[in-house]
């Protein structure tokens, strides 16, 4: 079995990077996008990304077009960018494509490109009908994706081992005081995803 890239998203502050990194994630994103309330400032961004190193940085930009990201950043800011489905600004090969089906239905039948890097957030799906299938297992089978990490012990040992997608999403999120923030749900995640893989 490939090992499974993980991308850990939305980092808005260094213990978040910090420990992404020591976890030895494939890729970090931060949130760019000048139309997303949860976006860090250009001098954030810079300011984390200097205390790191090892994953590739990507960009996530949403919908914002591409000459707009580079009043924000130059292009040797990061590796990749993630951006909206429906955004053709970018070019294929350091693109990912971000989709949020709205149903089971849509997702099945969404046209996914041969050779493109998708990331999917099935936030807004039945977690019971998403597992309880086969699609998710065919799609993964056929094209690059990256799933939102499940919270489940049992679907996160099914993501690894039964689905075997492309890649795992993991979220950064808000510190609880400046420089603290527990860790407990994703080390979790780790530690099935190091017994599993």
């Amino acid at each position: 079995m490939p090992k499974i890239k993980i991308k850990a998203s939305s980092i808005a502050n260094l213990t978040d990077a910090r420990y992404f990194a020591a976890m030895l994630v494939d890729y970090l994103g931060f949130q760019l996008d000048l139309s997303h309330d949860q976006r860090i400032s250009p001098e954030e961004f810079h300011g984390i990304k200097a205390w790191v190193e090892g994953p590739q940085i990507v960009a996530q930009v949403g919908k914002t077009p591409a000459d707009l990201l580079q009043e924000v950043c130059s292009t040797d800011d990061y590796d990749l960018v993630s951006c909206a489905l429906d955004n053709t600004a970018y070019p294929d090969p350091e693109t990912i494509y971000t989709y949020t089906p709205p149903s089971l239905h849509e997702l099945a039948h969404q046209a996914f490109i041969k050779g493109r890097i998708y990331q999917l957030d099935l936030s807004l799906l039945d977690e019971q009908q998403v597992y309880g299938g086969h699609l998710l297992t065919e799609l993964c089978a056929e094209h690059r994706l990256f799933i939102s990490a499940p919270h489940h012990e049992d679907r996160i040992r099914q993501l690894i081992t039964d689905i075997q997608p492309y890649g795992i999403s993991v979220q950064g999120g808000a510190e609880e005081k400046v420089g603290f923030k527990s860790y407990e749900e994703l080390d979790v995640f780790f530690d099935q995803l190091e017994i599993y893989s």
